[in-house]
């Protein structure tokens, strides 16, 4: 227990963006030095230590599971691809909590290191961005939406353990923002109203109407393919999309790059 102790103590790991996964020695902290490297091959934003493993958020390229038994070779045991990019990671028992950017919270079942599985999700109306687990609660930072407090009822589920409500309307930023040639938008109504979304170019012309119909209170997402009412491809530039409900209307900016 005292080995297992003086070995946290001293080696501390960190994500280090495009290059991966860094072990660094500070038993001297005045002079710590570097004993070990993975590169990841992804976006290595976030991470958390449980034991021996190393669970790395990593970006597009989804969750990784590093051995690093040996803090000088560390080992890649297990993946999980996602279908956006992962921003942050926390253990709790047998289950890794994933805060995957577009697709909210996955809980994938890491018993098995080697094959990680997916058997839960929640899906959030903005864009997961920080996970943290307290007891039986997740605690999920999803950006304009504030924070969602869920609770684990294990593989069959996740409970949201308080009414999420959204209070009024909200356009929220593209992502990404400068893009090519996609691009996501997502919007709130607190309450059922006639929607218009139109992207507009720096002239102040109607480029393209995204929607125009009645909607139900909600959260949407709608992408825009750099493409005007005819299909035709626009030209790179700054554009704004207007988000239209009633007496509310709010518009954004995007920059379309080719």
């Amino acid at each position: 227990m005292l080995v297992t102790a003086m070995f946290m103590w001293q080696m501390v790991r960190m994500a280090d963006g495009s290059n991966g996964l860094r072990i660094i020695d500070v038993s001297d902290p005045v002079r710590p030095q570097e004993v070990g490297f993975f590169d990841t091959g992804g976006y290595a934003v976030g991470i958390y230590v449980n034991d021996s493993y190393v669970y790395v958020a990593d970006g597009g390229n989804g969750l990784r599971i590093i051995d690093v038994s040996d803090p000088v070779r560390p080992q890649d045991v297990g993946y999980f691809s996602t279908s956006d990019q992962v921003f942050d990671v926390h253990v709790n028992g047998d289950y890794a909590f994933v805060a995957n950017r577009l697709n909210g919270l996955r809980v994938i079942d890491v018993s098995d290191p080697a094959r990680p599985k997916e058997v839960g999700y929640f899906n959030t109306g903005d864009m997961a961005k920080g996970v943290y687990i307290s007891n039986d609660y997740v605690f999920v930072a999803d950006g304009y939406d504030g924070v969602y407090i869920l609770k684990f009822t294990g593989p069959t589920g996740i409970e949201n353990d308080g009414e999420h409500r959204q209070e009024e309307f909200a356009l929220h930023p593209n992502y990404p923002n400068p893009f090519n040639p996609t691009t996501t938008i997502r919007y709130a109504l607190p309450r059922a109203g006639d929607v218009t979304l139109v992207i507009y170019n720096s002239l102040g012309q109607k480029v393209h109407t995204l929607v125009n119909r009645h909607q139900p209170a909600g959260r949407y997402t709608v992408q825009w393919d750099g493409r005007d009412k005819s299909g035709r491809v626009v030209p790179a530039g700054i554009y704004f999309y207007s988000l239209k409900v009633g007496q509310f209307e709010q518009m954004r900016k995007m920059v379309l790059v080719r």
